[in-house]
């Protein structure tokens, strides 16, 4: 993919470009399979999004994805990785089947060659150990899912995370455990939610937002808002913290947070989600961490978007050291809901 409209030159602040067609706006989950990019909206619509021509194709939706009609994203726990020439998108529900404890679970395969899915088995478990939150990525052949669930200590629940890991065999069709271990976190610190997982040279790297213990029930700040970034090895299962760093500095009364991960130019690189400082939007910043020097760095680069609004749930792509990253939610604007969106901005890394 060599052509692109208006590209930047260089790693500079870009503008969200509406697309050339009818398309989604707002939350959606996004998928990659090679330089073809795809994503599911709120409206269990599937499209496949061309980030050259900024322009929407309507493709064959996934099965329905249980109870998604009446609550949309919000009903279900979603993982997704591909391999050179399919994607894997599974998950469960968080609402158990009436009377039971059966949260139903759910892997689709989708072969872009021809338009068309194919059920596979599910992730074991049945939702027992039910996660808060999975990362998946796709290394070596193998796919792997990590959920992230809240430990039970005497009977209660605890302010820690375990990690279960599992690999899915493409070939046979068929989940294998590779270890479950808590998730260590430095002293002080309590977890939050995990960005996207990315895979550099072999290994999966992600960050995990997390917060002083202390902190727990009341207000953060920008200097409450820490990153722990996570390595890990998938053939020796060997799960490190390399990082634990305050990327935002002080003077916020909000604590951004990581949720959107990508992979260019042997680096993962995050995008803090949009929030609002005493009513002033908090910018989208990239930032990238660098496995080789083991540095989070925050860049200049932000999304340009109106003085009074911030984004959240944004989705991205990484094609050929440029990252395209969209859609998502504005935040409130005095209590105004500031609306959807549904361009893509794109950044030149490299």
């Amino acid at each position: 993919m060599t052509d692109h409209i208006n590209p930047p030159i260089s790693l500079k602040s870009a503008p969200l470009v509406p697309p050339t067609t009818s398309g989604p706006s707002g939350q959606a989950y996004a998928m990659q399979v090679g330089t073809r990019c795809f994503l599911l909206d709120q409206q269990q619509t599937f499209w496949q999004y061309d980030p050259v021509t900024r322009s929407y194709t309507a493709r064959t939706p996934p099965p329905e994805l249980p109870n998604f009609d009446n609550s949309g994203f919000a009903a279900v726990k979603l993982f997704a990785f591909s391999s050179s020439d399919k994607i894997y998108f599974g998950g469960q529900s968080i609402i158990a089947v009436p009377g039971t404890n059966d949260f139903p679970v759910f892997l689709y395969v989708y072969n872009p060659a021809t338009d068309s899915w194919a059920s596979s088995n599910p992730l074991p478990g049945n939702g027992t150990p039910y996660p808060e939150a999975q990362i998946s990525f796709f290394a070596n052949g193998k796919g792997y899912v990590c959920s992230f669930v809240t430990e039970i200590v005497n009977g209660a629940l605890s302010n820690t995370y375990k990690v279960y890991c599992s690999e899915y065999d493409p070939g046979k069709s068929q989940w294998t455990k590779r270890f479950d271990t808590p998730l260590l976190l430095p002293p002080g610190l309590t977890y939050g939610t995990p960005s996207q997982a990315v895979v550099i040279d072999g290994k999966a790297y992600w960050v995990v937002n997390a917060y002083p213990t202390a902190k727990i029930g009341k207000s953060l700040s920008s200097e409450d808002g820490f990153a722990c970034v996570y390595e890990l090895n998938p053939q020796t299962n060997e799960l490190v913290l390399k990082l634990t760093t305050n990327p935002f500095g002080s003077g916020m009364a909000v604590a951004p947070y990581f949720r959107l991960g990508l992979s260019a130019a042997n680096k993962l690189w995050l995008l803090n989600e949009g929030s609002f400082d005493q009513g002033n939007p908090v910018a989208n910043q990239l930032f990238w961490y660098d496995p080789a020097t083991n540095q989070l760095n925050r860049t200049s680069v932000s999304l340009l978007i109106a003085p009074n609004k911030s984004l959240s749930w944004s989705v991205g792509y990484a094609i050929d050291n440029h990252l395209y990253i969209g859609l998502g939610e504005y935040g409130f604007v005095n209590g105004t809901p500031a609306g959807l969106e549904n361009g893509f901005a794109e950044f030149n890394v490299k």
